[in-house]
């Protein structure tokens, strides 16, 4: 009931005490979007929102409502995500599969080091990784956001921002801490002025300097979209793949333009790469490995499970002796009965 939404269910119609409800009567600045993605999937379920928000983005420098719409947008995308997984977290006293896909890397890799790119807002993953023992999140109040990528053996790259980044922008603010009252002035100062916009991010709702802040969100985008993360973990990012001897792909589109191109220049070249796909059914994994090879990785090796996680995280731990993640199987990920799908 409380599952993070996928793209195209950012805006679905809900009861009216639903969090998708609160939250956009919370922001009517978003009203217009919201109407033409609902819109716009009523007609074709398969429709990309990304698609939509890019038309709204492309008007960016023209128009101040459709910053102040996109700004908000950030504001929104914040609570929903935020609201929603503490719901489900609640739900589910705290158990997520990710705690059994942890285990199961660390059980089968035996301490490689591990790089993890997420395009998602929630923290569901690092907290996971916290209790399980194999990373240490550093949350200083207004300080830049720490230990994603410089403790232990794992890396985690969150490429569009999270729910608990914020972003500071060059404005003085009148209220010293993050509150509904500082949101609204955000949403009044910022798009008039919309270099305010710093290249600085920092973790919590402190009170900067008493500076603007903003969610340091990325709004979901398809051609034009771009990073929003703290520049040294943006820095980081290639060095970190180009060592990467095997790719796990679970829930992804591949549609990502700019991380299509990073990975095509630090993996592109090399030879029988493997590749897996965890995706919901035969023609959305060739869609991913389609968007791989079209972006420069011709000379991986593509396998693929088709299926929901939580089913392909059951074969993980059903399996006599686990070792699917190890690189003997990686390549070679193979499911008998119907569901298989081998991209070749």
């Amino acid at each position: 009931m409380f599952r993070p939404p996928l793209a195209r269910e950012l805006f679905d119609r809900r009861g009216p005490q639903s969090i998708h409800n609160q939250a956009l009567q919370k922001y009517p600045q978003i009203s217009a979007i919201a109407a033409d993605v609902r819109a716009a999937v009523a007609v074709d379920a398969s429709t990309n929102v990304e698609e939509i928000i890019e038309r709204q983005q492309a008007r960016w420098d023209s128009s101040e409502a459709v910053r102040r719409s996109l700004i908000a947008l950030r504001f929104y995308l914040r609570d929903l995500i935020r609201d929603i997984g503490s719901r489900w977290l609640e739900a589910n006293s705290g158990v997520t599969n990710y705690s059994l896909l942890i285990d199961t890397v660390q059980r089968d890799l035996n301490g490689t080091d591990v790089v993890v790119v997420t395009f998602n807002y929630d923290t569901m993953f690092e907290d996971a990784a916290e209790a399980l023992g194999v990373m240490r999140i550093r949350r200083g109040q207004d300080e830049a956001p720490e230990g994603y990528i410089d403790d232990g053996p794992w890396r985690l790259f969150k490429l569009h921002g999270s729910v608990d980044w914020y972003r500071v922008t060059s404005l003085m603010g009148r209220h010293r801490m993050m509150s509904d009252r500082q949101d609204a002035e955000a949403l009044s100062q910022v798009p008039a002025n919309p270099s305010c916009l710093t290249e600085q991010i920092i973790y919590g709702r402190g009170s900067i300097e008493q500076r603007v802040l903003v969610p340091a969100i990325a709004a979901p985008l398809l051609t034009k979209n771009r990073f929003e993360c703290p520049q040294p973990m943006l820095d980081a990012l290639p060095a970190w793949l180009a060592g990467v001897d095997r790719v796990l792909c679970i829930g992804w589109r591949a549609a990502e333009a700019n991380f299509l191109s990073v990975l095509s220049t630090t993996l592109g070249s090399k030879a029988l790469l493997p590749i897996n796909i965890v995706s919901s059914d035969r023609e959305s994994a060739a869609s991913v490995a389609d968007h791989l090879r079209a972006a420069g990785l011709t000379k991986a090796r593509y396998g693929a499970f088709s299926g929901r996680f939580v089913t392909f995280m059951g074969e993980c731990s059903s399996r006599a002796g686990g070792h699917l993640l190890s690189s003997e199987a990686f390549g070679e990920l193979s499911f008998e009965g119907p569901q298989d799908v081998a991209v070749t």
